[in-house]
């Protein structure tokens, strides 16, 4: 019975939820007031910019009201008026964001659900820094917040979505890390992830890459799963993590000698595959690969320094050279070095993300916030320098033994 019981909750949650998202004002006061249809208007998305800039600022101020109360709406009804758990009054809000993305009587194709998804989200936000931090706590994070903004929005030269894409995932772990509320930090997850997919989309719209090889697109895109290493060391043991990175190691370099003493084993690497995927660049041919390169000075770093510099050299490394690419195929515009294709915006990016690496370990008591911000210059103007050894390795390595060095003698 309780099963059944649930599962009728959930199913009137989730159709509460749509049917309130499902209402577009935006698609609705033009097509009463205009008789015109806002999809062949502007951008065709019936949100508030569309509605303003093709009808006029008095509905667009309704539909700004209507999306962003709509998710509130359908949880204040579940939590007070049914009084039903919060798992399925977030459902019905979240419900609320699919309803607006996917209304039945436009063809399942809707608004971006932006407004709704925001609203939720920083109401969940706040709800989860009053409930878990103290004021100080609070003053912290959101200053590391606005120097970080501050750094990508010079890196990128104004260009919001790029700090979108990652400043709410980054909001989202920090909540998960740092709560015990799990369910409220699920729920501001799943929103991240809808409003940074938005996002992306604006990007791509825009010309924006996330890769230089389309066909070894997946590296950036592994970069960041590097950081398991983290809790399968916490989980785990200092044994365990060498293993599986010095298995991982020993693959690639494998790989690597073949490509490079046999000469029909590089031209195989270099056939693009199933779906044109590849796993070395070709400016790797004859040469070991940054993959090898970035697991060798993991597991150096591992192997000589405190966990906790370990963590923070993976960190700096695997999330720091993805932001740099991003930022420096991008907007990359200021070169450093006349002889480099390293870029100022692109180390800036660098700087950015190896500071929030810093500010994780750092309030979680890790280590000190002079050694970890010493340790972020370091990695930043080793990443930045033009040198014959591989940044994949160096950075690590060379940020690493600082930190050390400076945690043990000053």
């Amino acid at each position: 019975m309780v099963i059944i019981e649930n599962l009728i909750k959930a199913i009137f949650s989730a159709l509460l939820g749509y049917l309130f998202g499902s209402f577009l004002p935006g698609y609705f006061l033009p097509l009463w007031f205009k008789k015109v249809d806002i999809r062949k208007l502007g951008d065709g998305n019936p949100g508030v910019l569309n509605v303003k800039r093709s009808i006029g600022i008095f509905p667009a101020i309704l539909t700004a009201i209507y999306d962003v109360s709509k998710g509130f709406v359908s949880m204040i009804l579940l939590k007070y008026l049914f009084n039903f758990p919060n798992f399925f009054v977030y459902l019905g809000g979240f419900s609320a964001v699919l309803g607006h993305k996917f209304p039945f009587y436009l063809g399942f194709r809707g608004g971006r659900g932006f407004a709704t998804s925001l609203s939720l989200f920083i109401f969940l936000f706040f709800k989860l820094l009053i409930q878990n931090f103290a004021s100080f706590q609070i003053l912290q994070f959101f200053i590391f917040l606005i120097v970080y903004f501050l750094l990508l929005n010079t890196a990128t030269h104004g260009v919001g979505d790029v700090f979108t894409i990652t400043a709410f995932p980054i909001i989202a772990l920090f909540m998960l890390i740092n709560t015990k509320s799990l369910l409220d930090t699920i729920f501001l997850a799943i929103l991240a992830g809808v409003i940074s997919y938005e996002a992306v989309k604006n990007l791509l719209r825009d010309g924006f890459r996330f890769y230089t090889e389309k066909h070894t697109f997946w590296r950036i895109l592994a970069r960041p799963f590097a950081l398991l290493f983290i809790p399968i060391y916490v989980f785990f043991s200092k044994f365990i993590v060498l293993l599986v990175i010095g298995g991982i190691l020993g693959i690639f370099f494998l790989l690597d000698m073949l490509r490079i003493l046999v000469r029909r084993m590089e031209d195989f690497f270099q056939l693009r595959g199933v779906k044109n995927f590849k796993i070395f660049k070709e400016k790797e041919v004859g040469r070991i690969s940054s993959i090898t390169n970035f697991l060798l000075g993991i597991f150096i770093s591992f192997i000589l320094f405190e966990k906790e510099i370990a963590f923070a050299s993976l960190g700096f490394t695997s999330l720091g050279d993805m932001m740099a690419k991003w930022i420096g195929i991008n907007f990359g515009k200021t070169k450093i070095f006349k002889n480099s294709e390293k870029t100022l915006e692109g180390s800036l990016g660098f700087f950015s993300m190896a500071l929030v690496v810093s500010f994780f370990l750092w309030f979680k008591g890790m280590i000190s916030l002079y050694v970890l911000l010493v340790g972020t210059i370091v990695a930043f103007i080793v990443e930045a320098i033009p040198n014959p050894i591989d940044d994949n390795f160096s950075v690590p390595i060379i940020s690493g033994a600082v930190m050390e060095f400076i945690k043990k003698y000053f």
